[in-house]
């Protein structure tokens, strides 16, 4: 009996054996990434025809580590700075107060601010290759503004001889205006997700490439946006994004798995 149990565990380690392959893989990192990202537009609080916003290119950069904890999981802390952006388009198809002309289009981007940001953040990875896996990636990110409080006013005017003058002495038409203020919160959490691909080197350093998509439930800015000597209306800014990221891995330290 003993000689029947012995033979079938010597068989059964065999057989889960075939096909298995040691190889070293990275087990703390560190990282350098760059993500080009879409921040999201202006939320206009009653429909605006002349008015539309759509989303801003910006870019976020960051360092960090990458942890192996087991296996196919990872905890990643990361610290960076992220610009804050919007980007809008007006147009008038009609003539307004004293302007001379019956169309009138501008498109302008503004960059409102910039943000410190700590991201944290657990990663599971396929591990089916040695070369090429596949990763998802759940997080959390603690967003600190690098000022506060702090307000932005942007605009577009031009000279005209109908205007009356102001206390300068220029005649100016004040086409448009928006005026956004943060003055309540310099501390904002948002809920990080990716999911991309990893390129392992020989030496285990990583080259990762991911779809990233962030959002924070708060909007950050809030202000009022006017044309001409209208009644201002209300306008509010958040800091939700989507966009890719590209990070290499400098690995530290390797360790052993089983393919």
């Amino acid at each position: 009996m003993k000689k029947h149990i012995t033979l079938l565990a010597i068989i059964g380690i065999t057989f889960l054996s075939v096909g298995q392959e040691s190889f070293l893989i990275n087990n703390t990192q560190l990282r350098f990434g760059v993500k080009p990202v879409l921040m999201n537009n202006l939320k206009l609080d009653r429909s605006e025809k002349n008015l539309k916003s759509y989303p801003a290119l910006s870019f976020e950069a960051g360092i960090g580590v990458k942890q192996r904890l087991y296996h196919n999981f990872s905890l990643i802390v990361d610290a960076g700075y992220t610009l804050i952006r919007f980007h809008s388009r007006y147009n008038f198809e009609k003539e307004i107060n004293y302007v001379e002309e019956t169309h009138h289009t501008e498109n302008f981007t503004e960059t409102v601010q910039g943000m410190f940001v700590i991201p944290i953040s657990f990663q599971y990875e396929t591990l089916h290759n040695k070369k090429l896996n596949y990763f998802t990636e759940l997080g959390l990110k603690f967003n600190i503004v690098d000022q506060y409080p702090y307000a932005i006013e942007a605009g577009s005017s031009y000279a005209s001889d109908l205007a009356p003058p102001d206390q300068n002495g220029n005649k100016n038409v004040h086409v448009f205006s928006i005026a956004m203020e943060n003055k309540t919160q310099e501390f904002f959490m948002s809920y990080v997700v990716k999911a991309g691909l990893i390129f392992t080197t020989k030496n285990t350093h990583t080259f990762n490439l991911a779809l990233v998509a962030n959002y924070c439930p708060t909007r950050m800015y809030k202000g009022s946006y006017s044309f001409f000597d209208n009644q201002p209306e209300d306008v509010s800014l958040g800091i939700n994004y989507v966009g890719l990221e590209c990070a290499f891995g400098l690995t530290l330290k390797k360790k052993n798995y089983m393919l």
